[in-house]
Formats: structure tokens, sequence, C-alpha cells
């Protein structure tokens, strides 16, 4: 009889060290899945920075191109203050977009400037 008791008891321990590592294994696989979700979603917002970016060179060219602008820096914003150009089609997480064209050089080629775009953006807080 006694050692059917000790049996018993040796099994309820290997249940619950089954089961705490099962815990352990799920809490590693959510850490991980998580973390990638994160690094996700900044990703998306540096590559929609990114192309939000082109799309303001493309714009700086076009105003060239029709003689709208000259030189100097220049806003593209969804809304509000102190923007040059409004654009609601922007991503939700492209805050502005901040264009620069420069003088033309005399040591380059005809009609030659330089034009820069600098995307101010924000990517989701995930929570963990």
């Amino acid at each position: 009889m006694l050692k059917i008791k000790a049996k018993k008891g040796v099994a309820l321990y290997i249940t619950i060290f089954a089961i705490l590592l099962v815990i352990i294994f799920a809490g590693i696989i959510l850490n991980t899945i998580s973390s990638q979700s994160r690094l996700t979603q900044h990703q998306i917002g540096r590559i929609q920075a990114d192309y939000a970016a082109m799309a303001g060179i493309n714009v700086a060219l076009e105003m060239l191109r029709l003689g709208k602008w000259d030189t100097g820096t220049f806003t593209l914003c969804k809304s509000g203050s102190g923007c040059t150009l409004y654009d609601a089609d922007l991503p939700p997480n492209i805050d502005r977009i901040e264009i620069s064209i420069g003088a033309m050089d005399i040591n380059s080629p005809a009609g030659t400037r330089q034009v820069t775009a600098t995307t101010i953006y924000s990517t989701p807080n995930i929570s963990q």
C-alpha cells in the first residue's frame, strides 16, 4: 500500500513540471512574436517614410519644372499650420516632409540643383 501512494505523488510532480515547462515555452514564444511585431511595425514606418521622401522630391521636381518654386525649404503636411503644401493622402504615421531645394551650382551641368527631402514620422506604440 505504501508504494502506491508514493507513485501517485511522483506522477503529480511530473505533471506539474510538464505544465511549468509548457508555460515557460509559451512565454518565450509570445515574447519572440511580440518582438518581431514591433520590429515589423518599425520597418513598415521606415519604408513608408522613405517612399514619402521620394514623393516629396518628385513634388519639388514638378514645382521646379512648372516654375512655381525656386530655392528654399518647403514643408508638405496632412494638416496644421506652418505647411507650404497639404496632402491628405499621406500615411497616418507621416507627420511632415521637409523639402529643400538648393541654388544652381555653377560647377555642375546647367540647371542642376540639389534637392533633399526629410521625412518626420512616427511608429505606432505596440504594448508588450
